[in-house]
């Protein structure tokens, strides 16, 4: 499952519902489930920093902390740059995350 991080969606309950399953399908599977993509400098500025001040039982929680063990794929930070700046950074995240996704569809099949 391909999770789109930005500020739009950490806050969506449909997100954090899909983020349940998510974390309770990696519990029961050896396998990356979550492929957590960043967009936007939300997570970093807001959520990261202030998770210690939540209560550790909340779905909310659990589910920051989920996406933040997993790792998080980076691309906020071309967000102000234009095409041309960092081609070559930009194209070796973008296969990465595109190896995770074959990697996943073929676990699948």
């Amino acid at each position: 499952m391909l999770f789109v991080v930005s500020e739009s969606a950490i806050q969506s309950e449909l997100c954090q519902y899909e983020l349940n399953l998510a974390r309770e399908k990696q519990e029961n599977v050896s396998e990356r489930v979550l492929i957590p993509v960043n967009i936007d400098s939300h997570f970093q500025t807001h959520v990261s920093e202030h998770l210690h001040e939540l209560d550790e039982d909340d779905e909310f929680y659990l589910n920051m902390q989920f996406v933040k063990q997993i790792g998080i794929l980076d691309f906020s930070k071309y967000a102000a740059q234009t095409a041309t700046e960092n081609v070559v950074e930009y194209d070796k995240d973008y296969e990465l995350m595109v190896d995770h996704l074959i990697d996943e569809s073929i676990r699948r099949s």
